[in-house]
């Protein structure tokens, strides 16, 4: 078995937008903060979701929060710096990349918990759409 291989570059994540939804109410929640903004714990564990493979189970269908409207969910979107290009005559501006993981509330996967706790401490409620 070979050894995980971790990235060499990893993307610099400028923003962090937090929200909470779902409950019983389906109020919304959530807060915007920059990485630097974090205590170390959290700010580890935002480096962590970094390194870690994307998968399809990074976000929940739609399909399963139809099926359970009570239920509540962690979203932490990452913004991110663009990937600085190999070629040297590109002019243009690449947009940001961003990634989105999301966790029901009893799924929460320890390496995270600090960092939602601290989210959950500074979310404030979100206009409804």
């Amino acid at each position: 078995m070979q050894p995980t291989q971790l990235p060499t570059h990893l993307p610099t994540v400028t923003q962090l937008i937090y929200k909470e939804s779902g409950g019983f109410t389906g109020l919304q929640r959530g807060c915007t903060i920059e990485p630097q903004a974090l205590p170390d714990t959290p700010r580890a564990q935002l480096q962590h979701l970094l390194v870690q493979p994307q998968t399809a189970q990074d976000c929940i269908s739609s399909n399963a929060r139809q099926n359970m409207p009570d239920m509540v969910v962690y979203s932490l979107e990452m913004v991110m710096l663009p990937e600085p290009s190999d070629t040297a005559a590109q002019t243009t501006v690449q947009p940001a990349a961003h990634r989105t993981v999301q966790y029901p509330a009893g799924d929460v996967p320890d390496d995270v918990t600090d960092l939602i706790d601290f989210l959950q401490t500074l979310a404030q409620p979100l206009p409804n759409k």
